[in-house]
């Protein structure tokens, strides 16, 4: 049964590599095939932040071998909202998340609506979809008509296209998920 767990597991794998252009370079310097054509090891970030390309195959197995179980007591696993630091962007903006090591989300709140204009768009590399959890906005994503949305709705920002929100309510609270992590939003 083991066996059959592992090479099902390796085809699932290696499946994900081949539906998502990842390619499995076994801890090798792999040039990232990106603008910025920088070498990396798998599971490294490219010097431009372009994601590197990940050993799929080897990371399925490492998380569902039950000979090589994570160790859940060194993750930070929650985000209790009242015991979770705040991160001041700005005067009106804050931030709170979690993450994994390739999935992140984020809590922003936004205190300075309703706005008269949009902040500046700006675009990244991780893919982001978000949650209207407070409040309405307006939301700017590439070349596509501007769209309101309120509590309850969802959007989705692929790969480097630029986005923007404009609050049209006193307070706006998004819920934000990232993959792969916002690096940035990391402080060392």
């Amino acid at each position: 049964m083991k066996k059959t767990m592992k090479s099902t597991l390796r085809l699932a794998a290696l499946a994900l590599v081949a539906a998502y252009g990842i390619s499995c370079c076994g801890g090798a310097k792999k040039n990232c095939n990106t603008a910025c054509g920088a070498d990396c090891a798998c599971g490294d970030s490219c010097a431009c932040t372009a994601a590197c390309a990940v050993d799929s195959a080897k990371l399925a197995l490492q998380v569902y071998d039950p000979n090589q179980p994570l160790n859940l007591q060194d993750m930070n696993l929650f985000l209790e909202y009242d015991k979770t630091d705040t991160i001041k962007v700005s005067e009106t903006v804050t931030r709170k998340f979690i993450y994994l090591n390739d999935l992140m989300t984020v809590i922003v709140d936004f205190d300075n609506g309703p706005m008269a204009q949009p902040d500046p768009p700006h675009s990244h590399p991780a893919e982001q979809i978000s949650y209207v959890a407070i409040g309405e906005c307006d939301v700017y994503i590439g070349d596509r008509p501007v769209q309101h949305l309120k509590t309850g709705d969802i959007f989705a920002v692929p790969s480097n296209v630029p986005h923007t929100v404009k609050s049209t309510t006193k307070q706006l609270r998004l819920v934000d998920s990232f993959t792969p992590i916002r690096a940035d939003f990391i402080r060392k």
